[in-house]
């Protein structure tokens, strides 16, 4: 297993693992957790780069959607 270059906690890309620290591949191709992964798009204002290169991420943000009281008694 990988650790990550930030935290150095263990990385896991198995599906059956520990969801924290999954490895997280970005944009240009760095692999880092997804918990530090996390504190780069939400700790940081602006423009989210990789920390290695300084790229600029390519992600995206899909909010989750709220169910209402009427689908969810269907």
């Amino acid at each position: 297993m990988d650790e990550c270059p930030i935290c150095y906690e263990e990385m896991t890309s198995s599906p059956h693992g520990d969801n924290i620290h999954k490895e997280k591949i970005l944009s240009c191709d760095h692999k880092i957790c997804r918990v530090c992964y996390n504190r780069i798009l939400f700790n940081n204002e602006g423009e989210k780069l990789c920390p290695f290169c300084r790229i600029v991420l390519e992600y995206r943000y899909l909010p989750r959607r709220r169910h209402t009281q009427r689908e969810l008694s269907q």
